[in-house]
């Protein structure tokens, strides 16, 4: 595989991570009312499911980022990418 193809490869991964925080929202949050109806929960239920989404992921960025700092972005994206 070509050095030019395995790069593509690693900006599409790091586009696509950049992209799953937004995508779950702009998804998740118009859906609330259906899901709510369909699933037989209240509105303020989902709206905690969102935030236990949420919270761990924000919270992350604390780790990720000195991670980042000392062992470069590359290897902690690879990692996180065939451990999750």
């Amino acid at each position: 595989m070509s050095s030019t193809m395995a790069m593509s490869k690693v900006l599409f991964s790091i586009i696509i991570l950049a992209a799953v925080g937004q995508m779950t929202q702009t998804m998740y949050i118009p859906s609330i009312p259906l899901m709510a109806d369909d699933f037989g929960v209240s509105v303020s239920l989902l709206q905690a499911v969102m935030a236990s989404y949420l919270i761990p992921y924000g919270l992350s960025q604390f780790f990720y980022g000195p991670l980042s700092d000392r062992f470069g972005r590359k290897p902690i994206i690879l990692f996180g990418l065939a451990y999750t």
